[in-house]
């Protein structure tokens, strides 16, 4: 049987995916993941297959998101000398962002937010 070998554009594409959800996550709950899993099973001989989990930094950067990431990933994966059949991407560990910049800060107010605390 014929076994489908991941390609670049296949990387390409989940990159984008899991990228285009972080931006909206970022925009939605003011937060940021520091981490991205990839996960990935590669064939060894006819019937082994072996599945591996890798953590590695998510890119800061939101203009050069996509392109870190996807260097990133390529590297890492390249390195493997088996062929990769199966590809996964999650981000975690997940930190909150200021909303209103550091003037925020020093303002005082009764609102909370989840997951901060008001200096008053």
């Amino acid at each position: 049987f014929n076994i489908p070998i991941l390609r670049t554009s296949d990387i390409y594409t989940q990159v984008t995916d899991i990228v285009n959800r972080v931006e909206q996550d970022t925009e939605r709950n003011c937060r940021s993941p520091k981490s991205c899993t990839i996960q990935y099973t590669s064939i060894r001989g006819v019937d082994e297959r072996i599945s591996r989990s890798i953590r590695i930094p998510f890119p800061k950067s939101s203009t050069m998101r996509r392109k870190n990431l996807l260097e990133h990933i390529s590297s890492t994966l390249k390195s493997k000398a088996f062929p990769i059949v199966r590809l996964g991407l999650s981000a975690h560990d997940f930190e909150l962002r200021a909303k209103h910049g550091i003037d925020s800060f020093f303002t005082k107010s009764n609102e909370t937010v989840k997951g901060t605390f008001i200096i008053e």
